[in-house]
């Protein structure tokens, strides 16, 4: 929330215009209906689908979260790494451009995200509570799908807020 408010007003008072220019959004608006609630849906899953397959990828058994640091593989902080620059490039372009656009169009983007991104900002940070889990340790997999649930259950619903409550 400090980052995104921190761009928003760095872009606000400072680069308004040029990312006006840059962005170029027009605000249409969402024509309602169950296409665009499920196009909006699974682009969202498509993104949580790549956090997800990288969760995976930590818990694999090769990795064995439980042996000693020393004794895990070499490349075993690389991939790490690797993982966390994917998950942050998963990410990390939608929120610079809703940061961003805040900054540069402000209420407008403001009407344009509500109520809707709220609840995004919920089912991906879920998401990234379960990665950070997955970085550390084993995960129990009852927890694993409780998490992924309320994601996928809060993506639900906010391609539905997103299609048919506007502001």
């Amino acid at each position: 929330m400090i980052a995104a408010a921190a761009i928003a007003t760095v872009v606000h008072i400072a680069f308004a215009a040029q990312v006006r220019g840059l962005l170029e959004f027009t605000f249409p608006g969402v024509d309602p209906g169950a296409g665009a609630a499920l196009s909006i849906f699974a682009t969202n899953v498509r993104k949580l689908a790549g956090i997800l397959g990288l969760i995976l990828v930590l818990q694999s058994p090769w990795l064995d979260r439980d042996r000693d640091p020393e004794d895990r593989p070499s490349w075993h902080p690389a991939l790490t790494r690797l993982c966390d620059c994917a998950v942050a490039g998963a990410l990390g372009l939608t929120f610079l451009v809703a940061a961003a656009g805040l900054g540069a169009y402000g209420i407008r983007m403001l009407r344009a995200i509500l109520p809707h991104g709220p609840i995004e900002l919920v089912a991906f940070a879920t998401a990234l509570v379960l990665y950070r889990s997955a970085r550390r340790c084993a995960i129990r997999p009852l927890r694993a799908a409780a998490l992924v649930a309320i994601c996928v259950l809060a993506l639900a619903l906010a391609a539905i807020l997103e299609t048919y409550i506007t502001l």
